[in-house]
């Protein structure tokens, strides 16, 4: 995502989500990367799923001022490090397959 469409349309930051808060779309890999991250983080992520959902629901939006910002998301990249942990892991099995 370009910074420009990052700061325009954002990932739902009237809900107070993060980038990784899209709950619609987890696969395996991501689902694998869930149960790596600390539990405090999961938790605050549900948190904001349920909020967003709820939000959206009752056709509403946070106030502005509880809004996520596009910096904010960006350095709040919770899952990148699991997601690559995951990814090389699969890799290195396939390889391993492979060859023997």
């Amino acid at each position: 995502m370009s910074v420009a469409y990052g700061r325009a349309f954002g990932r739902a930051p009237k809900f107070s989500r993060l980038y990784h808060d899209d709950a619609l779309h987890v696969d395996p890999i991501v689902e694998k990367a869930l149960t790596r991250i600390p539990e405090d983080v999961r938790n605050a992520r549900n948190h904001r799923i349920i909020r967003a959902t709820q939000l959206s629901l009752m056709q509403r939006i946070l106030p502005k001022e509880e809004w996520t910002t596009f910096e904010d998301d960006q350095k709040n990249r919770y899952l990148w490090k699991a997601i690559h942990d995951v990814v090389k892991e699969i890799d290195e099995e396939n390889h391993w397959d492979k060859k023997y």
